[in-house]
């Protein structure tokens, strides 16, 4: 019985990420498409790495919070000093956001 009551809990947190996930997806919509898989691809590392749910959620929650408490330009004051830690690991990258940044405002 002990080693049954065990398994049952293990099930009902991979059925909460699960949900977590679906519900990432369903905030990151409205977003631009470009970046939208970039975005859950490092939510993912990001819980693979840590292996903490807690710590992952706290971060989606502030940056939400920041993108709907300041509006537009405040989602890309914020997204700036993410490309900026970005751009020193990797140059290319900060090139891509602006091309995507350029399509998704053309079309």
């Amino acid at each position: 019985l002990y080693k049954q009551k065990k398994k049952k809990k293990k099930k009902k947190i991979s059925l909460i990420e699960e949900i977590s996930y679906m519900k990432i997806e369903l905030h990151l919509q409205p977003l631009l498409i470009m970046t939208k898989l970039s975005f859950q691809l490092r939510i993912k590392k990001i819980i693979i790495k840590k292996s903490n749910y807690t710590y992952y959620k706290a971060q989606i929650q502030f940056f939400f919070a920041f993108f709907f408490f300041l509006g537009g330009g405040g989602f890309f004051f914020f997204f700036f000093f993410f490309l900026v830690r970005r751009f020193f690991q990797n140059p290319f990258f900060f090139l891509s956001f602006f091309t995507h940044l350029f399509l998704f405002i053309y079309l």
